[in-house]
């Protein structure tokens, strides 16, 4: 689960080859932890898988005003699920509730996507999204270190941070154990400061949760023919990442 990170990186195929367990990617691109969690619960109400893997990323918990409005792609089940859609709709505003009782308030942010993929096919890689892009030359001096310096000066957001231990304490009462994920980039970025990314470290080994961190991995950085962007694995990238990562999780099932 997660990001785009999520979507790009996380090969099925290859993880059900490597691990011999079922696997679905259940990223969603451009979502940060208010919808990741609230799509949690609805997976969690339906399966109960063995393992979890949250793609974290190092800014999770610090203040971004858009994440609150980008819940909106959880209105159409609303009716479905009012408890936790509506949960997160007052987080947006406090009138959300009322304007839900539309149908057509609800579907109105994804008409265009509804739409596009009526014409548009797209094939499924079991929720795998791939890139075949390449960074090209132009592109390979990042302003990833620009974000990370956001990530160390603004202040944690306390809804995400009770989001993120929601999060948690679901997927443990669920009895799915869990495993954090910091997937490769491909410029070398400090976030040993990063306020979110302590922030995430203290209520992960608080809770015994694993993390898995290949974010300055040297098998990646300056990479760039395994990027097709400098945060975004290409298709060649996420079948590397891929590999590595299913002989770590089944290391890390056996502790």
């Amino acid at each position: 689960m997660g990001s785009s990170h999520a979507v790009n990186h996380f090969y099925p195929e290859i993880i059900e080859k490597q691990t011999g367990l079922s696997c679905y990617n259940a990223g969603v691109e451009g979502q940060r932890l208010l919808f990741v969690q609230a799509l949690e619960e609805i997976i969690l109400k339906r399966y109960h898988p063995k393992i979890l893997i949250l793609n974290i990323e190092p800014y999770y918990l610090v203040t971004f005003k858009r994440a609150y409005n980008m819940i909106v792609d959880l209105y159409p089940y609303y009716f479905k699920y009012p408890d936790i859609v509506g949960r997160l709709a007052n987080l947006k505003s406090p009138y959300e509730k009322y304007k839900l009782m539309s149908v057509l308030y609800q579907y109105n942010p994804s008409v265009a996507y509804i739409i596009y993929y009526l014409f548009h096919n797209q094939k499924d890689y079991k929720g795998f999204v791939p890139l075949y892009g390449v960074i090209p030359e132009y592109q390979r001096k990042s302003d990833i270190e620009k974000d990370i310096e956001i990530s160390k000066n603004e202040a944690l957001d306390t809804i995400l941070i009770s989001t993120f231990n929601r999060f948690i304490k679901i997927a443990q009462e669920s009895g799915t154990k869990l495993v954090f994920v910091l997937s490769p980039i491909a410029v070398k970025s400090d976030i040993s400061q990063s306020v979110s990314y302590l922030k995430i470290k203290e209520i992960a080994k608080s809770n015994k949760i694993p993390i898995l961190d290949y974010y300055n991995d040297t098998a990646f950085l300056e990479k760039y023919q395994l990027f097709d962007a400098k945060t975004h694995l290409n298709i060649k990238g996420a079948e590397v990442f891929s590999e590595i990562f299913s002989k770590d999780i089944m290391k890390t099932l056996e502790k």
